[in-house]
């Protein structure tokens, strides 16, 4: 039981997420799990876990894979885009077999085949804090600067978010980055395309808070279009949002970052397509058989929903509220006629965001349409590029 001492004495920076469907394994894994690590959250389903996940972005990841709403293999694969550095341990009642090449693929620690014993578990656990010490990624920093001498899962949230919104922790990050030459991409939106390049830090400024980067004209032409930019990278435990750019340079492929600050939603995490409607759309929002009376703009389409901005929120709209919506996006071919549920309202001096998501997805009627936006968008960010 060597291995359970020494884990006893690496893993107290650490945090976990557990998810796991059932419910007596769950609470059971839960007490196991809080003797070793400061702080273990549990999921009942791989929804619910890939949703805490993006809320918090835990170095190690514990699941099984038979779950209902989200199983365990797309978690693994949804968490991995997300953070490729966090290690995931898989424990199965089954041999899933058939799930061991996506394992290596996904990157996958360890397989495990329930039950585990302490011994088995507690060897592998302290393989994965092992590594992710030998690794010395950001995260573990992000990890260990929010551990204090304070206690319960209150201070630890509270600790978490202070460091979150901390920009002098931000630029020292940055600042490793540069210095280790870490590699660093750029995410940005043309009318829903995505655009992404690959970038570097040629200097950091501490005093103004700014860094100058190098990137690609293709990036550069998608950032001045969309005046923000998002920084992703394994070194950083968060995207980056870059709030205000100032181009140097097209031919040197050089811009100043301002306003930087980590951002739990970007529209790097978006899990599907979206595509802005060309001009020509209408739109109407309904609440039972009323008709809701205000000026609505479509600002992105997917297959599973629709955003859009209203000049005024009528009065008693909320979030999970039930709607129908019809949108007729120019063409007959293209229209569609469906419930809704409001799924979150922003809300700024002079619109509000909402984002409402369809009852069914709506393949049949939106898969050509985005797919042809798609290549209209592709030809028109080509003639930007080309200066037309």
């Amino acid at each position: 039981m060597d291995n359970l001492k020494k884990l006893q004495s690496l893993s107290k920076h650490f945090t976990v997420l557990y998810v796991e469907d059932n419910p007596s394994l769950r609470d059971n894994a839960q007490k196991l799990l809080k003797k070793f690590f400061k702080r273990v959250t549990v999921a009942e389903d791989g929804q619910e876990g890939l949703e805490k996940f993006k809320q918090f972005r835990y170095p190690i990841v514990i699941t099984d894979i038979k779950m209902p709403r989200l199983d365990g293999v797309s978690l693994i694969k949804k968490i991995k885009l997300i953070s490729p550095q966090t290690k995931i341990v898989v424990l199965s009642a089954f041999d899933d077999k058939e799930y061991l090449l996506e394992f290596i693929e996904e990157g996958v620690f360890k397989f495990l085949k329930k039950p585990v014993s302490l011994q088995r578990l507690t060897d592998v656990l302290y393989d994965v804090v092992v590594k992710l010490r030998e690794e010395n990624h950001s995260i573990n920093s992000l990890s260990e600067t929010q551990d204090s001498n304070k206690s319960g899962e209150e201070n630890s949230t509270d600790e978490s978010e202070k460091n979150f919104n901390d920009t002098k922790l931000l630029f020292e990050l940055l600042e490793k980055m540069k210095n280790e030459n870490k590699k660093l991409e750029l995410h940005n939106y043309y009318k829903g395309l995505s655009i992404t390049n690959d970038a570097s830090i040629i200097h950091i400024d501490h005093e103004k808070e700014s860094i100058i980067i190098h990137t690609s004209f293709i990036q550069q032409k998608a950032i001045q279009h969309e005046e923000v930019t998002y920084i992703v990278s394994e070194s950083l435990p968060y995207v980056v949002f870059g709030g205000e750019i100032e181009l140097l340079s097209f031919d040197k492929g050089e811009m100043k970052l301002q306003k930087l600050s980590f951002t739990k939603s970007s529209p790097v995490d978006r899990e599907t397509v979206r595509v802005y409607p060309e001009k020509g759309y209408e739109i109407s929002l309904f609440a039972g058989d009323e008709k809701l009376q205000s000026d609505i703009t479509i600002q992105d389409i997917s297959l599973n929903g629709v955003r859009i901005t209203m000049s005024t929120l009528p009065a008693g709209l909320r979030i999970n509220e039930k709607l129908h919506v019809e949108i007729n996006l120019g063409k007959s071919d293209f229209y569609v006629n469906v419930g809704v549920s409001i799924y979150r309202i922003d809300e700024s001096e002079t619109m509000f965001q909402i984002v409402l998501l369809f009852e069914t997805p709506q393949r049949k009627q939106l898969t050509k349409y985005i797919t042809k936006r798609q290549m209209a968008i592709i030809r028109e960010f080509k003639g930007i590029q080309n200066g037309q």
